[in-house]
């Protein structure tokens, strides 16, 4: 005989089952998405970004999936497939958010310093998670690439051993050593660690490469006929000379 529950308790029931799990419930409320810095954001600063789906962290170069997110109070774990220089590995992360202060209590399966960010920008000040595909769509122009300024020697060579074949100048309106300058003509952001820069290189005149930003001090370049070339800066006094002592104040201001 099949069975009718009163319309009282019925009402009850449906209004339980249709309440959040525990699980959906953080995903929710994501205190932790947004745009950090560390110590503090702006240029030459450690910048992550973190939203519901994926973890900005190219300045440690990786760039992770999202899994899954759990909260345990005021900690959020997150469970995560990442790809680096070493291919795609699993990780974790226990983030604690206080304020506008994110801190990495725990992580698993990859390290990095420092642990403690502020929040950025007016959107994640509130809290808001830019929409998905945002940076890539708007196209942004912007005056410089989000490097730190100075030499950059080619990754498969030590800074002691850079020569006029492996390493370049960075400074505010291009970059060159003793082969030629490519001066910027034009950089506009195709997503969040993906640069379109139009250069005018010396005798090879104007072309269009990407530069793809591996960290605040490393990027790679695709060349307009598909070339790769990835580099890292050396601090001045590591390089042979000339260059450890060359006074590039002027060049990099």
């Amino acid at each position: 005989m099949r069975r009718v529950l009163p319309l009282n308790a019925c009402a009850l029931i449906c209004a339980a089952l249709a309440l959040p799990l525990p699980n959906e419930a953080s995903a929710q409320s994501n205190p932790w998405v947004g745009r950090w810095g560390a110590p503090s954001c702006g240029r030459d600063k450690t910048e992550i970004v973190l939203s519901r789906s994926a973890l900005d962290l190219s300045t440690f170069e990786a760039v992770c999936s999202v899994r899954s997110v759990r909260q345990r109070g005021e900690i959020f774990d997150i469970d995560a497939s990442c790809r680096g220089e070493g291919g795609e590995s699993r990780m974790s992360f226990s983030i604690q958010v206080s304020g506008n202060v994110l801190t990495f209590v725990a992580q698993r399966g990859i390290a990095f310093e420092p642990k403690r960010f502020q929040r950025c920008g007016a959107e994640a000040a509130r809290g808001a998670e830019p929409p998905a595909g945002a940076a890539a769509a708007s196209g942004a122009t912007t005056s410089g690439l989000p490097l730190r300024r100075g030499y950059y020697v080619s990754d498969d060579t030590p800074c002691a051993l850079a020569s006029n074949a492996t390493l370049s100048l960075l400074r505010s309106g291009g970059i060159g050593a003793g082969r030629e300058l490519c001066e910027f003509r034009a950089i506009k952001m195709v997503s969040r660690a993906r640069y379109e820069v139009v250069e005018h290189c010396g005798s090879d005149g104007r072309q269009a490469a990407i530069y793809e930003i591996r960290g605040p001090a490393s990027y790679r370049r695709i060349g307009p006929n598909g070339s790769r070339y990835g580099a890292r800066q050396c601090a001045q006094r590591e390089l042979p000379a000339p260059w450890n002592a060359t006074d590039i104040g002027d060049l990099i201001r």
